[in-house]
This record gives C-alpha cells, structure tokens and sequence, in this order.
C-alpha cells in the first residue's frame, strides 16, 4: 500500500456520517441562537435588576448597593465569557459539519 492509499483511508475512517454532520449543524444553530439571544436578554435583566435594587431597600440598606454592583459586574463577566464560548463552540461545530471530518 502507497502512502497516498493510506492517506486516504485515514481520512475515510473519519468521514462523518449525515445524521452526525445534521446533529452538528443543529447544535451550532443552538449555541449561535444563546449567544445573540438569550445572553444579551439575561445582560439586559441583570443590569434591570439592579435599578429596582433586587427587592432590596437601598435606602434603609445602604451597605447593599455595593454588593447588589458587584454582584451585577460579576454576573455581567460571566455572561460575557459565555457569550465568546457560545461562539467558539459554534464555530467548531460549523466546521465539523462543513468539512466532514470528524476531529
């Protein structure tokens, strides 16, 4: 066996079947959906939240507001880290589904 024969049949031997390049293109479609959707809503909600404080008095409770700020730039680091892992995950699976090949 040459080497180009053996080439090719490692590449055969990875060759993605179409339910699995479907399934691919399906999670992709997911995961680009929860980062331009849902990521920029529950953004939106966590920064609403603190207008009205959380249900906490601010007012009687001064000591909250910087907690309440905190724990809104916190929760906004995280959503933004999921945010740029929502793309990368789509991006992986839109290549395996386009190329067929399996990693």
């Amino acid at each position: 066996m040459n080497p180009y024969q053996a080439k090719l049949e490692s590449i055969q031997s990875r060759r993605l079947t179409m339910s699995q390049r479907t399934t691919a293109f399906i999670k992709s479609a997911a995961w680009l959906c929860f980062a331009f959707a849902v990521i920029p809503a529950l953004l939106g909600m966590t920064w609403r939240g603190v207008e009205v404080g959380y249900g906490i008095d601010t007012g009687n409770n001064i000591w909250a507001e910087p907690l309440v700020y905190v724990f809104c730039l916190l929760n906004s680091l995280a959503l933004l880290y999921l945010f740029f892992n929502a793309l990368i995950q789509s991006k992986k699976l839109l290549t395996r589904c386009l190329s067929g090949i399996q990693e």
